[in-house]
């Protein structure tokens, strides 16, 4: 009986040591985690037409990095993905870098607020143009005693936020006066 039980707590001991280990080994391989050599990692960026930025390397698996915010003229920088024509995987800077990996650059193209108004400053019209774009007047406003003659300024190929107003010219008559054999006396504008 003794010897029975020496035997089994010589295999509970033996089963307490390989759980202990076996956090200190990979499966895959057997070696030690300590021991395996250190894989450094790379990020490669592309741009999409933005200014270039450099690779980051060096870095170890699962690290995090701060990644570069890139430039580009009349874009706004959406972010980096794993993939040129994904938009749901983002990479961070709270992203676990886990392989060599080429990031892509999202842009979106700059948009800017279009206001129409009138002489006392009733908005006509808002809109959001893209950069580049052109806006679309109103309907040429009333305004009693004036002619409408046109906008204050030029609403196609907007770059910048556009307040545009409406421009008015006074109406203008002319009066003649005649006498009662209607001979003109006078004429006035």
């Amino acid at each position: 009986m003794l010897k029975k039980a020496w035997i089994l707590l010589v295999f509970i001991f033996i089963g307490a040591i390989t759980m202990a280990c076996a956090e200190d080994f990979d499966p895959r391989d057997r070696t030690p985690k300590d021991r395996r050599p250190i894989e450094r990692l790379s990020l490669i960026f592309n741009v999409n037409g933005g200014g270039e930025v450099a690779s980051i390397s060096n870095i170890d698996y699962g690290d995090t990095v701060t990644l570069p915010i890139p430039t580009r003229e009349n874009y706004v920088f959406i972010g980096w993905f794993l993939y040129e024509q994904d938009v749901e995987i983002v990479i961070d800077n709270n992203t676990e870098i886990l392989g060599d990996w080429t990031l892509h650059a999202h842009w979106k193209i700059k948009s800017y607020e279009v206001v129409f108004k009138d002489y006392n400053d009733m908005i006509f019209s808002v809109q959001t143009i893209e950069h580049g774009s052109d806006a679309t007047a109103p309907d040429d406003p009333i305004k009693e005693g004036h002619t409408f003659t046109g906008w204050s300024e030029d609403y196609t190929g907007i770059t910048e936020d556009t307040t545009i107003y409406a421009e008015y010219e006074i109406n203008t008559f002319t009066v003649t006066f005649l006498d009662a054999d209607s001979t003109e006396l006078k004429v006035e504008t």
